[in-house]
């Protein structure tokens, strides 16, 4: 039974090694891997119009309390601020800190750095299979 290839185990281990990955690789930046993530985010999108915490919850598929959790952290530590608009005063856009764009630079290149070791020796042709069948697995996950 445990010889069987178990689709839900690796993609778990495989969670769980990038996890640590992005865990060690901020933790000297005062920040967590989820964070350096939404960072990189608010930092690429944020160029090109508002971004808001439903943009947020959106691009990396976590529910409004998580994204709440993850966002309010990072206010705490002065990596952002919730920014009222004038169109409507409910909504808070995310913008970047001083203190944030002080590493942002350096967050792009750590996540830029990961990917490229998450790819590395993986063909362009397999990297195509790999994001149609991850895509795949998630809408059998969503559809459940």
């Amino acid at each position: 039974m445990f010889n069987k290839f178990f689709l839900s185990r690796e993609i778990f281990q495989t969670s769980n090694n990038i996890k640590r990955i992005f865990y060690s690789s901020f933790a000297n930046k005062g920040i967590t891997g989820a964070q350096a993530l939404i960072l990189a985010f608010i930092s690429g999108f944020g160029k090109d119009k508002d971004v808001f915490q439903r943009d947020v919850e959106s691009e990396f598929d976590i529910r409004r309390s998580s994204a709440t959790s993850i966002l309010n952290g990072l206010e705490k530590h002065g990596y952002i601020r919730r920014e009222s608009v004038a169109r409507d005063a409910r909504l808070k856009k995310l913008a970047l800190t001083d203190k944030a764009l002080a590493i942002t630079e350096q967050v792009v290149a750590l996540v830029d750095d990961i990917n490229i070791t998450l790819q590395r020796h993986i063909s362009p042709d397999d990297l195509k299979i790999l994001e149609s069948t991850l895509k795949q697995v998630k809408k059998n996950i969503e559809e459940k």
